[in-house]
């Protein structure tokens, strides 16, 4: 069991220090094909990760990102386009006027509007849509086919 939690500890560090590695490069502005290289190991090392990265990589909060992401991809512009366009009819004309503060407090506000409306169109948009092109299709959803009492699981051979 110690030799067990070695290797999980193992393995967290080695996702940390590929992490911490990519960091310092991109710091420092070095070659991008020498960053470049570094990202099948960052994906190999958090993919075989069973330590307390892979619980924090499979939590709620990265699973809830994770479907709303392509609801967030096409909102966000959206968003800046919108808020750019009220700022510049309010009295603050220039965005770049802002103070620290308020460019900071604009900048949370964006994001939270951004998962607002990516959440939102999420669940009335995508996975409304996503059925009723299954049910069009007749596609079963791959969770259904896993508990598909027609298909065998297979079995480990000894």
């Amino acid at each position: 069991m110690v030799h067990q939690r070695r290797v999980v500890k193992r393995r967290d560090v080695t996702l940390l220090s590929i992490i911490s590695g990519l960091i310092l490069l991109l710091h420092v502005g070095a070659p991008d094909l020498l960053i470049i290289i570094l990202f099948p190991g960052l994906i190999l090392a958090a993919v075989g990760n069973t330590g307390y990265a892979a619980s924090f990589l499979n939590g709620r909060l990265l699973k809830w990102l994770g479907d709303i992401s392509y609801s967030l991809y096409l909102i966000h512009g959206f968003v800046q386009f919108v808020t750019t366009k009220l700022l510049a009819a309010s009295s603050f004309g220039n965005r770049t006027e802002l103070s620290g503060l308020s460019s900071f407090a604009l900048a949370v506000g964006m994001v939270a509007v951004s998962l607002l409306l990516a959440t939102m169109t999420y669940y009335a948009v995508e996975k409304v849509g996503r059925r009723y092109l299954r049910s069009v299709f007749g596609v079963r959803s791959a969770i259904r086919l896993q508990k598909s009492p027609s298909i065998e699981p297979q079995r480990a051979y000894r």
